[in-house]
């Protein structure tokens, strides 16, 4: 698994876990039912663009420490494969 696949099933896990839906997630964030609808299922890649907007939107205790949970978790499993 490569880290943006991790990102995303943490967002992914987030947003089923908060009952987050593209719907209310492109009305909170001003993005598009079709950019969030892309993002909350993983078609899209995160970028650093859609985090700034996610942290703006959420906060930090939003899916921002789950996507940092996940990259922790990441690197961590990592590491113990070199």
């Amino acid at each position: 698994m490569n880290i943006q696949i991790a990102i995303k099933k943490a967002l992914q896990k987030w947003a089923n876990e908060n009952d987050v839906t593209p719907a209310n997630l492109a009305d909170k964030s001003g993005m598009s039912y079709q950019q969030c609808w892309n993002i909350l299922r993983g078609r899209f890649p995160v970028t650093d663009e859609t985090l700034g907007r996610l942290f703006k939107t959420y906060g930090m205790d939003g899916p921002m420490v789950a996507i940092s949970d996940a990259i922790s978790k990441y690197r961590h499993n990592g590491a113990k494969r070199t």
